[in-house]
């Protein structure tokens, strides 16, 4: 480093095997990768930090395709411009990044599956050509006083098609996948005669989603999951704590159906006591 400038250069290599005796098709094989990456950090002052990152990408699948073949790797590109805050004394930390990243090669299921598919009971993959995703990260964390701490992240998205065989440029690749996704949790030691007591609430919203299923599509209307908890703490062995998930008993997907047309619901409004020992 060359103080207020850190600069980090690396590579990774990677071997990768893979082989699939069902399928013709189906061995793959990777010897070496070398996937380099590269990032700067720069010291505004003792709070605040900025950062540029640059790395490549090399990710092996193992999702199949219409003969029963493992889709290529995935490649790419991945670019990430930043800001840091450190608060404090570094008990609490902020986080604010804009990135970049394309992807060759990226598996996605077929939404009109053939036959051979069907009669196996499987879901089949395509390779995107190429897709591209945006979007803003931002993010906090870490202690507001010594009894209180709390969390909360809001990521913001986009992916389209820059080039496929299949789908128009500027299409949704991912639409089962929120656009705007947001995160918070927190959690308090009550003061004085209480101290053995703490509570918290956390909270889980993204907006809607959906996805072509056959001839037809199936939707997820934006939603919100809230929890609840309380905790006691009887010495130091004994913890008791009581976790009140989905208090409104939102009903909603907890993966919204894909190309077999199935699903899962989230779990509805449930209760949880439990009662732990440490040495």
């Amino acid at each position: 480093p060359i103080d207020p400038l850190h600069v980090i250069v690396g590579s990774r290599v990677s071997w990768y095997d893979y082989q699939n005796r069902s399928a013709s098709n189906g061995d793959y094989k990777v010897i070496r990768e070398v996937t380099p990456y590269a990032g700067i950090v720069y010291d505004l002052n003792d709070t605040y930090s900025a950062y540029a990152s640059y790395t490549e990408i090399f990710k092996p699948q193992n999702q199949l395709d219409v003969g029963g073949g493992v889709l290529d790797p995935m490649t790419g590109e991945s670019y990430e411009i930043g800001l840091k805050g450190e608060y404090f004394d570094g008990g609490l930390n902020a986080s604010l990044a804009v990135f970049d990243m394309t992807q060759e090669n990226r598996a996605y299921a077929i939404v009109n599956p053939p036959v051979t598919c069907q009669q196996q009971n499987r879901v089949c993959y395509e390779a995107a050509v190429e897709v591209r995703s945006r979007g803003i990260d931002a993010e906090i964390s870490g202690q507001l006083t010594p009894d209180w701490q709390a969390s909360a992240s809001y990521t913001l998205v986009l992916s389209q098609y820059v080039k496929d065989r299949t789908n128009d440029k500027g299409d949704l690749f991912a639409p089962n996948q929120p656009k705007h996704l947001f995160k918070a949790a927190t959690s308090y030691h009550l003061p004085g005669n209480l101290n053995k007591w703490r509570v918290g609430a956390d909270v889980l919203a993204q907006s809607e989603t959906y996805n072509r299923v056959g001839t037809g599509h199936s939707e997820q209307d934006a939603y919100a999951v809230v929890g609840l908890m309380a905790g006691y703490r009887f010495d130091e062995h004994w913890d008791a704590r009581v976790n009140l998930n989905n208090v409104f008993d939102e009903k909603y997907w907890q993966g919204i159906p894909l190309a077999t047309g199935s699903g899962v619901y989230g779990d509805p409004r449930n209760l949880m006591v439990s009662l732990k020992w440490s040495l």
